[in-house]
């Protein structure tokens, strides 16, 4: 038998995992009883294509000891070597690949503990700067090594010192943190009555009286004077018994009011200056680095975070920014349309102050500008509400 091959120096292991593409050669009656021997002794041959000096096969490895045993007088010629076995031997000869591999995985695994990126999903761009200031104070940035009970402190955070979220879910799955959250719905639940009497805290002329429980004792169309009864909480039935129901509901009026306000052409007043600082920090796999640090300003702040990319490609850290800007007390001083606006907003504010549900009908200004300080006086003709609890 002549045997041919072009793997030496290979463990046996790797020849084992190969898959053989193989030559023989030989008569046609020597190939013959060859492949019936192979076939007696359990060698499982494949894709075997006879040929005009012998024929090509397909055989495993594991079974070219035995079939080389069975060959005489053939001659076998290994033509092409395929498998796990001969791309495990390419591997052997080239250690810096599986090296590599083995360094990938190893840092797979340690940098998947760390946050790479925040995902806040279907959440609005207000939510999600709220939700971030939560988690930064709870020391959870890109960059940072989270755990469970971590996370589940900063969850539990997130939903006691906000009042914009109603239900929050925080998930970290493969170094991304996928924040989900609903916003909060309030529900008004309006007071049981307590109310003895309703009075009216201006005059005026009334439109309508909606009371929802109680007795009123005026109706529309009816002028009524300030601190005059408008409804009360008792009521004397047909056999002469009183009847006792607590008041609540409100009276709508048309009145009419004056309010004076003034407004000095000069004034202190905090002024933005130009100035500004900031303070860049660099959270990355859980250190801190200052990289710029400038002495604050007195004034007002805001905190940026900034998540480190390379292209599309999240990595585990972020760049907190803060930035100062100055104020600084300086005498302003204002125009005199300036003031006059500002003087005529505070009537406006001392009207919806007294009555939050007045609708203006009606109003008249008068405005002068004496001693350098601008006075407003302004007349309102408007509806609102004029009921208040009183003593019954």
């Amino acid at each position: 038998m002549n045997f041919c091959t072009s793997g030496r120096g290979r463990s046996t292991s790797a020849v084992c995992l190969d898959r053989l593409q193989l030559q023989i050669g030989g008569s046609g009656a020597d190939v013959a009883a060859l492949l019936s021997r192979a076939a007696g002794q359990g060698i499982r041959l494949r894709r075997i294509v006879p040929g005009t000096d012998g024929c090509t096969l397909y055989l495993w490895g594991r079974d070219l000891a035995a079939f080389s045993a069975l060959a005489a007088p053939c001659t076998v010629q290994i033509v092409r070597r395929t498998g796990a076995g001969f791309l495990l031997a390419r591997l052997l000869r080239r250690p810096g690949i599986l090296c590599g591999f083995v360094l990938f995985l190893a840092l797979l695994r340690v940098f998947s503990g760390y946050l790479w990126c925040i995902d806040f999903g279907a959440l609005s761009p207000a939510s999600a700067a709220a939700l971030r200031a939560v988690l930064a104070e709870q020391q959870i940035t890109e960059g940072c090594r989270l755990s469970k009970p971590r996370l589940q402190a900063a969850q539990d955070a997130v939903l006691q010192q906000s009042d914009i979220f109603g239900w929050v879910s925080l998930n970290f799955v493969n170094g991304c943190l996928f924040a989900e959250a609903t916003p909060t719905q309030t529900q008004t639940v309006q007071p049981a009555p307590s109310a003895r009497v309703l009075c009216a805290k201006a005059a005026g002329e009334v439109l309508a009286v909606q009371l929802q429980s109680g007795f009123a004792e005026v109706k529309p169309g009816q002028f009524v004077a300030e601190n005059q009864r408008l409804a009360t909480c008792t009521r004397t039935d047909r056999s002469g018994r009183a009847v006792y129901q607590p008041v609540s509901g409100q009276v709508v009026a048309r009145l009419q009011k004056r309010y004076t306000a003034q407004c000095p052409l000069q004034g202190q007043s905090a002024c933005l200056t130009g100035r500004q600082a900031q303070r860049l920090t660099l959270h990355l796999l859980g250190h801190r680095f200052l990289l710029q640090n400038d002495t604050p300003l007195a004034g007002d702040s805001d905190t940026a975070w900034l998540p480190l990319r390379w292209g599309r490609i999240c990595l585990p850290g972020c760049l907190q920014r803060e930035t100062f800007w100055q104020r600084q007390t300086l005498t302003q001083t204002l125009p005199e349309a300036a003031a006059r606006a500002l003087a005529l907003r505070d009537c406006r504010r001392a009207l919806l102050a007294d009555f939050p549900d007045a609708e203006i009908l009606r109003e008249q200004r008068t405005v002068t500008v004496q001693n350098g300080t601008a006075y407003a006086e302004v007349w309102y003709l408007f509806t609102a509400d004029i009921s208040q609890a009183g003593q019954g």
